[in-house]
């Protein structure tokens, strides 16, 4: 089935990251939109802001681990609302 498929690029990236994904899936073409950079773009503008953070925590969910917990869900919160709310994004 993929050599009859065709991959559709709805971004404007390097053409070496589509061809490598089609390559890998098998793939035999690569329709690109003639309008991707644009679409991207837009959408990159339109998109909602957020900020992702992440934490391990490895401890056992006790009292202790619980508290733990959400010490680092507090400072994720903080580094988040920070990161999202920087001058020119």
């Amino acid at each position: 089935m993929p050599a009859t498929s065709t991959l559709f690029c709805s971004a404007a990236l390097p053409a070496s990251t589509p061809a490598a994904s089609a390559r890998a899936a098998g793939v035999r073409r690569i329709l690109v939109h003639p309008l991707a950079s644009v679409l991207s773009a837009f959408g990159i503008g339109v998109a909602d802001r957020l900020a992702v953070r992440r934490a391990s925590l490895r401890q056992v969910l006790d009292e202790a681990g619980l508290a733990a917990a959400h010490t680092a869900l507090a400072g994720l919160e903080a580094a988040g609302a920070h990161g999202a709310h920087r001058p020119g994004r």
